[in-house]
């Protein structure tokens, strides 16, 4: 190995004596190319950096009060308004939203899934530091089971794109326990906390992440479908 060293050094020396403009030529290539390899990675970091912080971050707010719809004289439901903002500077595209509740007879066990009933996903887009609402229509049954010592649990997600290709579809969930309810003819007002569990969380740290995602992909092919037939 050493004799193929100090042939190939020897080889490098009679080279430079030979074509020098050439070996600086060659040594200059190298250089350039090195030094363009740094700067992709440079540049590659710095979009990442800027995506991070310009990419839009829907978050949900807490609701704690709901109307209740009288049908016929008969309280038949209770509308809750679920607000979502986006904290982002760019916006949140191709935004679907779902609401659902449940009642469970006892503390809801840690991480376990959640029967829900949920209603049509709501459709928008959430402007740079805007904000919408998805509304919710939970039958009245599943407050008077909360009155009556049942726990009654909100839950929710959205699903959406940034603006900046080849980045992942973004997810934003919630979880809240109803708790101390009261009644009025027109109105429900109660306390919400958080769900056990991993139920209010972002993008990939939900567990459930390729499950309401796969969710998703298969709404839009539905919804696809539907309108080629009309």
């Amino acid at each position: 190995m050493n004799k193929r060293l100090q042939a190939f050094a020897k080889w490098i020396r009679r080279w430079f004596r030979q074509d020098t403009t050439g070996a600086w030529t060659a040594i200059a290539t190298i250089a350039i190319a090195i030094f363009t390899f740094l700067l992709y990675g440079v540049t590659s970091e710095t979009n990442r950096t800027t995506q991070a912080i310009q990419r839009a971050y829907v978050n949900v707010g807490r609701v704690e009060t709901g109307t209740v719809i009288v049908e016929g004289g008969v309280a038949t439901a209770v509308r809750i308004e679920v607000p979502w903002t986006n904290s982002g500077t760019t916006p949140a595209l191709n935004t679907s939203s779902r609401i659902g509740w449940g009642t469970y007879p006892g503390e809801l066990p840690l991480n376990t899934p959640i029967t829900i009933a949920t209603q049509d996903p709501s459709l928008t887009a959430i402007g740079p530091m805007g904000a919408t609402n998805t509304r919710g229509i939970i039958p009245i049954d599943y407050v008077r089971r909360a009155l009556n010592g049942e726990r009654l649990y909100i839950t929710g997600w959205t699903t959406y794109r940034d603006v900046f290709p080849s980045t992942p579809w973004r997810l934003t969930e919630f979880c809240w326990e109803i708790v101390k309810v009261d009644e009025t003819p027109s109105r429900i007002q109660w306390t919400g906390t958080s769900c056990p569990g991993e139920r209010n969380c972002y993008d990939e740290d939900c567990p459930d992440y390729k499950e309401r995602i796969r969710e998703r992909l298969d709404e839009d092919r539905a919804r696809l479908g539907t309108l080629r037939q009309q």
